[in-house]
Order: structure tokens, then C-alpha cells, then sequence
């Protein structure tokens, strides 16, 4: 990843259970050295969604036995061009209605790597040419 590149994250809901989920919540944290691309919250079904600071935070009302919710959001790379090699994480969490804490999702991680090319050094740096290949003819 480097400065300015977006990057989209979609956290998938599915019901393997037999009853409906009711108010499902699903919350994720902005991710350090980026920043919320505005506009950019999408979502699969209706729900109410909540944004504080750097937090954004779904309530899905209704997940059926069998479904699959996604909810999503995107995010601008920071200016990172000074550090050589970091990384993004992200974490999303989810919980039930019932539950009492929200239970983590995996973690996505977008590596930063700054590292310029160590060029080979050319010429002879006065302008100079010289030419010691024994099949060349110089």
C-alpha cells in the first residue's frame, strides 16, 4: 500500500443458526494511518448506522436463518511515504442481541513498504567509457 491508495473493507454476516437474528451488531475502528473516505459506508440490507469519531457501528435489525449480510466502508491511505515499512490492521467485531461482548473478526493486514531500489552504480562518473570485455571489440 502507498499514500492514496483506497481501501474497501466488507464484513460478511452469516446466520448459520436456525432462529433469526435480531439487532445484530457489527462495529470496526478506522485503522491507523488511514482516514474515512466520506460517503463510503454500504450496507446489504436496511439497519441504523452510527458514526463516532473513528468508529463506525451497524445495527441490523434482521438476519434469517441461512442469510448473508455484508456491511462495508472504504479508507484512504495516509501520507506514509516517510515510513519504510509499517502495516495496516483492521479488526471488525460482531455480536447477538443476547451477547454481552462483541466477539472480533479476522484481522486484515495491508503491509507498507517504502524501500527505494538500490540502483546499480554506472559509468565511471567523469564521463569516461571503458570497455574490458575480452569478446568485445572496443
Amino acid at each position: 500500500m502507498k499514500t492514496g491508495d483506497i481501501i474497501k473493507y466488507t464484513i460478511n454476516v452469516e446466520n448459520t443458526g436456525s432462529t433469526t437474528l435480531t439487532n445484530f451488531e457489527v462495529k470496526d475502528t478506522i485503522p491507523e494511518l488511514t482516514e474515512y473516505v466520506a460517503n463510503s459506508v454500504g450496507s446489504s440490507v436496511e439497519g441504523t448506522r452510527i458514526t463516532e469519531g473513528s468508529e463506525i457501528h451497524w445495527i441490523i435489525p434482521e438476519i434469517k436463518p441461512g442469510e448473508r449480510v455484508n456491511v462495508s466502508f472504504e479508507v484512504k491511505v495516509k501520507d506514509v511515504k516517510d515510513i519504510k515499512e509499517a502495516e495496516i490492521v483492521n479488526v471488525a467485531y460482531g455480536k447477538t442481541e443476547k451477547e454481552r461482548e462483541f466477539k472480533p473478526t479476522n484481522e486484515v493486514k495491508h503491509p507498507i513498504r517504502n524501500e527505494k531500489p538500490t540502483l546499480p552504480q554506472t559509468g565511471m562518473g567523469t564521463n569516461q567509457w571503458e570497455c574490458k570485455l575480452p569478446w568485445a571489440d572496443c
